[in-house]
């Protein structure tokens, strides 16, 4: 079986869309939440991509899950619990109509511990992001087909 993914060109909306549906998870759940970070190629400036929003929420505990569902079903999430099976650590959700994908887990990187991270480590959060801002840009990725 082949699995087609479509690329499209970059959209400069994405970052937008992130940080509206971000703020309806925080007005819903932020006391659950310690981070909620844009990941994926939709999150790449410039880079053509697969037009979901990929988004990764650490929480303090990854108990406080099950807190999560009901409030991210009230708008329009769907929860995977199959996937747990195979990444126990994760819990994913889905928004089809928006096309958005969230994991949800407890980090294990000191990183995200802190609501407010530290200067330092705000610092080494950007740098992260940069390299692979830059990695992804140096290659030619908008023309991959996976099977």
């Amino acid at each position: 079986m082949v699995l087609q993914v479509v690329v499209v060109e970059y959209n400069p909306q994405w970052p937008s869309f992130y940080e509206q549906e971000k703020e309806r998870i925080l007005s819903l759940i932020a006391d659950d939440i310690i981070a909620i970070e844009h990941i994926g190629s939709t999150s790449v400036p410039g880079l053509g991509a697969k037009p979901v929003i990929d988004m990764m929420v650490g929480l303090r505990s990854l108990t406080e899950a099950a807190n999560c569902i009901a409030p991210l079903q009230s708008l329009g999430y769907e929860y995977v619990p199959e996937f747990e099976e195979i990444i126990p650590e994760r819990r994913f959700f889905r928004k089809y109509d928006d096309a958005i994908a969230m994991l949800m887990s407890m980090p294990k990187i000191p990183l995200f511990k802190q609501r407010s991270p530290q200067p330092k480590k705000k610092l080494h959060l950007i740098r992260i992001k940069i390299l692979a801002q830059k990695i992804l840009s140096s290659h030619n990725l908008n023309t991959l087909i996976f099977s």
